[in-house]
């Protein structure tokens, strides 16, 4: 899974194809650090170029109640999606 979102580098080179690379959860204070590595698309991905940018998001996680039958994978995607300059995403499974 990954998003489909074109953003601009500092190099002037636009990313429009996102992976998850991290994750860590602070279970107290219901946040999730997500570290996402952008690709100039999914062919640049598949053919196993490196990623051009890496960005950190933080997000509400409120996980803790919902561990039964998630797949963490999903609900973290959809809480990038939910993030004021990502809303716009699509998704790519």
């Amino acid at each position: 899974m990954a998003l489909i979102l074109e953003k601009e580098t500092e190099f002037g080179v636009n990313v429009e194809y996102w992976r998850i690379t991290s994750s860590d959860f602070n279970w107290i204070g219901n946040i999730c650090h997500i570290k996402m590595a952008g690709y100039k698309d999914k062919q640049a991905r598949l053919d196993g170029y490196d990623c051009l940018m890496f960005v950190e998001l933080e997000v509400n996680s409120m996980l803790q109640n919902e561990l039964d039958n998630i797949n963490i994978q999903t609900f973290l995607y959809n809480k990038v999606k939910e993030l004021p300059d990502w809303e716009d995403a699509a998704d790519d499974v």
